[in-house]
């Protein structure tokens, strides 16, 4: 295992990470699937009601969360170095930079939503700080995702076309916070659109996962 090529560790990071990311994501309680009820994320006494209710499920599913955006990260920051000397690099690294943001929100937003589901965090005010970090996150990680994945459609070695609709699936991850934030009512909509990106995030990134353990 430590003799591992880093060309294909970087591979298998970028198929297994988005993939237990994504799972985590939809299973989540009162997320996506609605898997223990629904719940507003904008209304801090149903998602402590729901996170209790389900707390084994709230703790597996964040803790598993940050283990596959941290796998999702280490990928990336292999991807773009890998470009360095080459089209695609400047903005990759800088995209790299932002993203590394958004990762380290959604990271301390899982952590609060564990808290919750354990019954260590009982006050009401956290869910809507969980919130508010995770729409900045959702910015971050978005703006940084379409830069990498800009760089990434220049290059030879990479489906193009694919890499474009990444590009567009990023910008929309990006968008959403802003539409969120004026009008709050729709957060639980805008979830389950972020979802249909995180999900076509995923397949690109599987894809390009799958170049990389050749």
């Amino acid at each position: 295992m430590t003799s591992i090529d880093m060309k294909k560790l970087a591979g298998y990071a970028l198929i297994f990470g988005p993939l237990i990311a994504l799972t985590s994501y939809f299973i989540q309680p009162g997320g996506v699937l609605g898997i223990g009820g629904t719940a507003d994320p904008t209304v801090s006494e149903e998602v402590m009601k729901i996170l209790s209710e389900n707390s084994a499920l709230g703790i597996i599913s964040g803790m598993t969360v940050i283990i596959g955006l941290l796998t999702i990260l280490s990928g990336y920051v292999y991807l773009a170095n890998s470009m360095e000397g080459g089209s695609g690099y400047a903005v990759s690294k800088l995209g790299l930079s932002i993203l590394s943001f958004g990762v380290f929100g959604f990271c301390v937003g899982s952590s609060m939503g564990v808290g919750i589901s354990s019954g260590i965090i009982t006050d009401n005010v956290v869910p809507d700080i969980f919130f508010a970090v995770s729409q900045g996150a959702g910015m971050a990680f978005g703006l940084g995702g379409m830069l990498i994945w800009l760089g990434l459609s220049s290059r030879d070695e990479y489906n193009k076309n694919l890499s474009l609709a990444v590009v567009i699936a990023s910008a929309v991850v990006f968008i959403t916070p802003f539409i969120t934030a004026f009008a709050p009512e729709n957060a639980r909509l805008i979830n389950s659109i972020t979802g249909v990106c995180f999900f076509i995030i995923t397949l690109a990134s599987i894809n390009v996962g799958r170049v990389l353990t050749k």
